[in-house]
């Protein structure tokens, strides 16, 4: 083995593990599923396979025996197609982030064209050698006269995501466009650096660290808690509402808001007003109708709950929440304070916009009926 590429070695063990900790970080974080997130997986995962991938394809370049033949045809192969897989799901997880479209994503196929047709390039590169070559008897690895287009076909759709961001710059946010010009500068930088070094390898090193700068950007929990109440913001109810509604999936809606809060506020001041709505916040916590139950602040004294199954006893709920607001210490000295509730069960015409106001519009129907007691 040269030892000038010892130090690529001891990089690409270095990428690997970093790929690691962000995946089990990524598991065990806990934040309930976004498509995005879901994505992020998928791209980690094939990272990591990129990164075995390429420090193999030197281990078994000229290693003499028909195993190692047809090993490096592999190697090299999955090497190629794995990293066109990539790009398509990168294509996919920024055209998200512009859109905010699953089902434009899926009807595209994920961006995964181009990766078919590489597929079908390196099943004919096999029987006729265009791309690159194990010659027999040496199993030396050559490039051939059309290796280029390989990389042609990946950058490809680089260029074209960078054309469709730059067209709707304008509707972009400004985080997920920072973080955009950041993961692009990555692989910008590797090929400027390969142009002038052949030698160095770190294309897949470089794709280690635009999955960590999109992850810290985009994919952190940051701005997803409410400070005051510890529970998710409006910003990622409205995102796991997007999933759930975009995959199709059953479940309940519920909208909370506390009834006479203003008079807390009133009479006690704000800084009471914050410890009842920290309190409510916990209290809902302890009653939720199932141990995965989504709880929000929507904002103000307004919360929101979305349960995933198809039953739910709203009285065993209500009563739940009373029975821990009467025999909680705290809350027991705002007797006058309660909560109206709305509920829905999301079918499959509804948008998030429906589940928002149907809900809401349930739950001032139930204020009303309080408000003439």
């Amino acid at each position: 083995m040269p030892i000038d590429q010892i130090g690529l070695y001891d990089i690409s063990f270095l990428s690997f593990i970093l790929l690691i900790i962000l995946y089990v970080t990524s598991r065990f974080k806990r934040d309930h599923y976004s498509f995005t997130s879901h994505l992020i997986k998928y791209i980690l995962f094939l990272t990591m396979i990129g990164v075995i991938l390429e420090p193999i394809t030197w281990i078994v370049d000229q290693q003499v025996g028909t195993f190692y033949f047809i090993f490096g045809y592999v190697t090299n192969s999955l090497l190629f197609l794995s990293g066109t897989v990539l790009v398509g799901l990168w294509a996919s997880y920024w055209d998200y982030k512009i859109n905010g479209s699953k089902k434009r994503i899926v009807e595209r196929l994920y961006f995964l064209y181009p990766a078919i047709l590489q597929a079908l390039l390196l099943i004919y590169n096999l029987f006729v050698p265009a791309f690159f070559e194990i010659i027999p008897g040496t199993n030396l690895y050559v490039r051939k006269s059309f290796y280029l287009l390989l990389y042609v076909i990946n950058y490809g759709l680089l260029v074209y995501v960078i054309i469709y961001a730059a067209i709707h710059f304008k509707r972009i946010n400004k985080r997920i466009m920072l973080a955009f010009i950041a993961f692009m500068s990555l692989p910008i930088i590797n090929s400027v650096v390969q142009l002038f070094a052949p030698g160095v390898f770190i294309t897949w090193p470089s794709l280690s660290l635009s999955v960590l700068v999109v992850y810290l950007f985009l994919e952190t929990t940051t701005g997803n808690i409410d400070d005051l109440t510890r529970l998710y913001t409006r910003r990622l109810l409205e995102l796991h509402l997007t999933s759930l509604i975009e995959d199709k999936k059953s479940f309940h809606a519920i909208m909370i808001d506390l009834d006479r809060f203003k008079d807390i506020n009133d009479y006690y001041g704000h800084v009471v007003g914050d410890r009842v709505l920290a309190k409510f916040a916990s209290i809902l916590t302890a009653c939720k109708p199932s141990e995965d139950a989504f709880i929000s602040r929507l904002g103000g004294d307004e919360f929101f709950i979305i349960h995933q199954d198809d039953h739910l006893n709203l009285e065993d709920l209500i009563q739940n929440i009373h029975h821990h607001m009467r025999n909680d210490g705290f809350m027991t000295q705002f007797s006058f304070l309660d909560f109206s509730l709305g509920a829905i069960q999301f079918e499959e015409h509804m948008t998030m916009d429906d589940v928002l106001n149907i809900s809401d519009r349930h739950m001032y129907e139930q204020k009303k009926t309080h408000k003439q007691k």
